[in-house]
């Protein structure tokens, strides 16, 4: 009996979880399919093709967040994970109960440029990062040369890495050589990040400079790495070109 009562509870918490889920996917989701197919059972076998995003600093999806705690979330293909300021509790829950089991592409971003230890989340993505699939993006991140180690660190097994528009701060040659062992990154995307209310390269090309040279000094990151993007960086094509010579990175494609 007392069994029967345990598999009756279990299967009432799953249907909770699911209807739960249901409804803050009416709200959050945003992909070709939409309304009744989401009630659909192929929806909880195909739940990998959708994407999700949340502006964590908006009421709506607060509320949404603070009543998902505890429930896990499904494996999922993009999550957006919106407006990353100051530490907040419901946000901390998120990651800690309900984020997913596996996402193929995530981003992380801030309406205004904010340091990422400060947020409070830095720690909770980086135990989160094997999690993470393909590819990562931080947006409107300020992220010391101690961070960035870690990050790269941290998401060393994604394909793509993206630091749109953030502020990176190397003054000294980073030492990668241990960071990105066994490393799988084939693209770099700095978009943004060098402009002047950034990191500045047009003006501080020597921590540029201390980027790539810290970067070449793994071998495992050169094995794998082929793309460089560096577009609204404000660094000339000849003076890259020239350092990624340097630096035994000739053969990489780098676009402005």
């Amino acid at each position: 009996m007392e069994c029967k009562d345990q598999t009756t509870l279990e299967h009432r918490t799953e249907v909770i979880r699911k209807f739960c889920v249901i409804n803050l996917l009416r709200r959050l989701i945003f992909s070709k399919k939409m309304n009744a197919e989401l009630l659909d059972t192929t929806f909880w076998e195909d739940s990998e093709n959708y994407d999700f995003s949340f502006c964590l600093e908006h009421s709506k999806y607060i509320k949404l967040i603070r009543k998902m705690k505890y429930i896990k979330f499904m494996n999922t293909n993009k999550l957006n994970l919106n407006d990353i300021t100051d530490r907040k509790k419901h946000i901390c829950d998120f990651m800690n109960f309900s984020f997913p089991n596996k996402v193929n592409h995530l981003s992380i971003s801030s309406f205004t440029l904010t340091k990422l230890g400060r947020s409070g989340y830095f720690n909770s993505l980086a135990r989160l990062s094997p999690k993470i699939l393909q590819d990562v993006t931080f947006q409107q991140c300020c992220i010391s040369d101690g961070q960035l180690k870690r990050l790269m660190a941290s998401f060393r097994h994604v394909q793509v890495l993206k630091l749109w528009y953030c502020k990176l701060s190397v003054p000294t040659i980073p030492d990668f050589t241990k960071a990105l062992k066994n490393c799988q990154i084939k693209e770099l995307d700095l978009f943004g990040s060098g402009g002047i209310e950034y990191s500045d390269w047009e003006n501080n090309l020597e921590e540029f400079m201390n980027l790539v040279k810290g970067l070449a000094s793994s071998k495992d990151f050169r094995l794998n790495f082929r793309i460089l993007e560096i577009s609204h960086c404000l660094i000339e094509e000849e003076e890259v070109e020239k350092i990624f010579h340097a630096n035994q990175l000739g053969e990489i494609e780098i676009i402005l």
